[in-house]
């Protein structure tokens, strides 16, 4: 890819002290007009305007998604993977103790990956679904605005330091210390899950496109099957640590005979979903 989206290196310290101590930042300019349009084309053609799928909260039903990124383009993917932005995930995200990755590479996988642009309201949540206190995190997030973000189109809201509370967010209320961010097109924010945020009311009814990529340690279930869900073609573009974030090296096994251990290095990864989906099947 190229032009890839990158965070200035002398930054990335204080973005990880920024999320340790307030929850969450920042990082504008992450993404160039070039890549921003290139997303926004592949967003427009791929939505479906979805009906009648279970499971669906009340937003989820008047917001426009697209589920499951990963599995659409493997452009989705790479300008999270091949830029340096997950290296600030890395120190709240990365099993020390998991050896068989160096140690500056992910070993945390990529949870679920939509793209959404919202029309109502929603109320202070955590994303964690326990609070709970420590450095060492169940669930990141990584927000990347297409259109840009203000009060008038529904900002993300976030009470800072509530990620230290230990306790779950004040739903319904309205609190002093809430905190509207405003995002040009390109801008990126990252939250620790526990932070309290949710989103105001898109009063504009226009498109406010985000990509919203969560990611948790390599031993938590992921939303998705990835082998059922990644085809041949993503499979070949994908380097070996992007199939590692898509949970290739975490696999659950049949039983011993297979593995022992569920997480693996890079030479446990197989030559095609081809051989992840007849194993499955042999089993």
């Amino acid at each position: 890819m190229n032009d890839k989206p990158k965070v200035n290196p002398n930054e990335i310290s204080d973005h990880i002290q920024e999320i340790k101590y307030t929850g969450f930042t920042k990082i504008k300019k992450f993404l160039n007009t070039d890549l921003i349009s290139r997303l926004l084309e592949l967003i427009h053609q791929n939505y479906k305007g979805y009906k009648d799928l279970k499971n669906v909260s009340p937003n989820q039903a008047l917001d426009k998604y697209i589920y499951h990124l990963q599995f659409i383009d493997p452009f989705f993917i790479q300008i999270l993977s091949r830029s340096n932005i997950l290296e600030i995930l890395n120190p709240f995200l990365n099993d020390p103790y998991y050896r068989k990755i160096p140690d500056n590479l992910p070993n945390y996988t990529l949870a679920y990956y939509n793209a959404r642009s919202s029309i109502a309201p929603l109320d202070l949540h955590m994303d964690s679904h326990i609070p709970f206190l420590g450095d060492h995190l169940l669930s990141m997030q990584i927000f990347i605005s297409l259109n840009g973000q203000s009060k008038k189109n529904g900002a993300t809201i976030v009470v800072p330091g509530s990620h230290l509370t230990n306790n779950y967010a004040y739903r319904k209320r309205t609190l002093n210390s809430q905190l509207i961010i405003d995002c040009d097109p390109g801008d990126a924010i990252i939250i620790d899950s526990r932070l309290w945020h949710g989103a105001l009311e898109n009063k504009s009814k226009a498109d406010r496109w985000s990509l919203v990529a969560t990611f948790k340690p390599w031993w938590l279930k992921q939303n998705y099957d990835p082998i059922r869900g990644i085809s041949e073609d993503i499979f070949s573009k994908l380097n070996d640590n992007e199939k590692a974030l898509l949970g290739l090296l975490s696999l659950p096994p049949l039983d011993e005979t297979e593995k022992v251990s569920t997480k693996e290095g890079y030479e446990g990864l197989l030559g095609s979903m081809k051989e992840y989906r007849e194993r499955r099947i042999h089993e």
